[in-house]
């Protein structure tokens, strides 16, 4: 989110990997007392201090198809690989409407996702990248409409809008 210019305070590390047991591994490296685990639901690895403090989460390919899109369309900003805009809203998107992510957590997705529309669409005409984002989150949802496509483009709508949101 900061390579797009939206600079908030954070928990912990998210890293986009490829090979999901070699990234954990050298982030489990860094401190002694780390573990990596992966929880039921999860879309990727944690890495945890012995007291089960987060310390990052490592997305993997297989995660999620907003996952893929991340990495296989990733740009380089400042010398590190970022995820382009649409794959990021893409994430943040499934993170906000994730049942087992915790309220406090899907707030902060609102509001990263609102800046991230805010940004790149309000003003032009994104409707092909909105429908590509919809593919996508559709794809994640299994194919559910309702979970995916529709809810997708009724919240950029809402953003767009200075509508009402609930999540």
């Amino acid at each position: 989110m900061a390579a797009h210019g939206h600079v908030r305070n954070t928990e912990d590390v998210d890293v986009v990997a490829m090979a999901m047991t070699e990234a954990a591994s050298v982030i489990a490296t860094l401190r002694a007392d780390t573990r990596v685990e992966r929880r039921p639901g999860a879309m990727g690895c944690q890495v945890t201090t012995h007291d089960h403090g987060k310390l990052a989460d490592v997305l993997d390919y297989f995660g999620s198809h907003a996952h893929r899109l991340a990495i296989d369309t990733a740009v380089i900003m400042d010398g590190i690989h970022v995820p382009r805009a649409d794959a990021l809203m893409a994430m943040k998107f499934a993170a906000l409407t994730s049942s087992a992510r915790p309220q406090a957590k899907r707030y902060l997705d609102l509001a990263d996702l609102i800046y991230l529309v805010d940004r790149y669409h309000r003003g032009g005409d994104a409707t092909e990248e909105v429908e590509a984002i919809a593919r996508v989150v559709e794809a994640d949802a299994c194919g559910d409409p309702e979970l995916g496509a529709t809810r997708w483009r009724a919240l950029h709508a809402a953003i767009l809008a200075g509508a009402p949101i609930t999540i």
